[in-house]
């Protein structure tokens, strides 16, 4: 074990000692385990919280295990969470189906592995007409970047081979960091990247391409051109089924030290294009940066997106968050949803149309006491902008990159990578969120 993580394993037997002394304090706070569902049992499912404690989806001592991503299977009731194997010269791309309890379904399996590539930074959607999923990753074979993607069946078989959906021009083009989302509607995919030009310069730009559900690659879409020195970064995207569009948001470099966050809308009706023109999502003086993006079809016709990022105040990271109609006007004031003491980062947000509200996640260190650990944290906002209950500990010691998927009946699941107590390694693990409840139990004596 590394001296590092011997002082850090003492500080952490010292922190336990402290926490169990004092009830009821510690990173994450217990949740309400079994029970009925509230949707089921006619209540609200505004707001809730963690639902049983965090769950192991992946450990592996050999490996260090990052960057999940996970997409809600909704015929199966499940999940598919994927990450990333960091191993030096041979990334490669995992996966481990979950049922909505938490637990296991089969075992874990590679989407993508071998020597001498390394695949990083995966993504997955759930295509609900054909009962499947498409993973995508940066791919990166010794000699350039490109962006590969994969179908995976409902049970975690792989269909076809591996599908290149932006390849590189060596050494002019090279492509970084998908996103991708699955259109309904059209029974489409959106995979949306990172595109680096080394000519004029070099240019920073975001791009995109629509995909069939079999994997055929159909329209590329410029969603933003950029420019030499105003870098155009860390693309995500939301599917808004209200209007059968996405909208694409990234960072965007205005000048040293001092990036916004920007969106565009890409239509899928008779071909994937982009809409209008780019437009400023969050212009503040401070650096804006992380962005990420959740939509929900409401109201009808128009619909609604939550975009929350970073917005660092004096050298801090807050946790803001703007709502935007599906016209991309933007609706009330930017929503303060984790005002800095601590450097907040790597945001996540999805959208629950059952309930019209949205759940955000972000890595939050020294959340709570004994202010050593290193978090994952969530909190609900509603479709009005206001937030629902108090910022909520998901999990974690080391805890981050979370993401967040919409699950059965007003739940969802978290999944973050995190080195647990005792491990030497990342895993990944998962939380429930949610409105789970006890139904009383009567019992009649005759």
């Amino acid at each position: 074990m590394k001296p590092s993580s011997v002082s850090s394993l003492v500080a952490i037997l010292g922190a336990l000692l402290v926490i169990a002394a004092i009830p009821n304090i510690g990173l994450a706070q217990p949740g309400i385990e079994g029970g009925v569902e509230a949707a089921a049992a006619g209540l609200s499912t505004t707001s809730g919280g963690r639902i049983g404690d965090s769950f192991s989806i992946s450990s592996d001592s050999t490996l260090e295990e990052v960057f999940p991503s996970v997409a809600y299977n909704s015929e199966r009731q499940e999940y598919l969470v994927v990450w990333q194997n960091d191993r030096a010269g041979n990334d490669d791309i995992r996966a481990q189906r979950v049922s909505k309890n938490g637990t296991p379904a089969g075992s874990a399996f590679y989407i993508q592995g071998g020597l001498g590539h390394d695949r990083r930074y995966p993504d997955v959607a759930y295509n609900s007409q054909q009962n499947e999923y498409l993973v995508v990753w940066e791919h990166y074979d010794g000699l350039a970047y490109s962006i590969q993607g994969q179908r995976v069946s409902a049970v975690g078989q792989l269909e076809g081979m591996p599908i290149v959906i932006a390849s590189y021009s060596f050494p002019v083009l090279e492509h970084y960091r998908p996103a991708v989302g699955y259109a309904s509607t059209e029974d489409k995919y959106l995979v949306v990247w990172q595109r680096w030009d080394w000519t004029g310069g070099g240019t920073n730009s975001i791009s995109g391409q629509s995909m069939s559900s079999v994997g055929a690659l159909e329209d590329y879409v410029d969603i933003d051109l950029g420019s030499p020195g105003a870098a155009r970064e860390a693309p995500d995207l939301a599917y808004n089924r209200a209007r059968n569009e996405f909208l694409v948001v990234w960072q965007q470099e205005v000048s040293p030290g001092n990036r916004d966050v920007y969106g565009r809308r890409v239509k899928m009706a008779g071909g994937a294009g982009a809409m209008a023109s780019s437009f400023a999502i969050s212009l503040y003086k401070n650096d804006e940066f992380s962005p990420a993006v959740g939509a929900i079809p409401v109201p009808a016709g128009m619909g609604q997106y939550l975009v929350t990022y970073v917005m660092d105040v004096a050298g801090q990271g807050d946790i803001a968050a703007q709502r935007i109609a599906g016209d991309e006007s933007p609706v009330g004031w930017y929503i303060g949803v984790s005002p800095a003491s601590v450097d907040r980062t790597n945001p996540a947000v999805v959208g629950k149309e059952s309930s019209q509200e949205y759940l955000v996640t972000w890595s939050h260190p020294d959340y709570s006491p004994p202010f050593i650990f290193d978090g994952i944290v969530g909190r609900a906002i509603s479709t009005n902008g206001d937030l629902l209950g108090e910022e909520t500990a998901i999990g974690g010691i080391t805890a981050d990159h979370s993401a967040v998927a919409s699950g059965p009946a007003g739940e969802y699941m978290v999944v973050f990578d995190d080195q647990t107590l005792f491990a030497t390694t990342q895993d990944i693990l998962g939380q429930l969120w949610g409105n789970r409840v006890y139904l009383p139990l009567v019992v009649r004596s005759h």
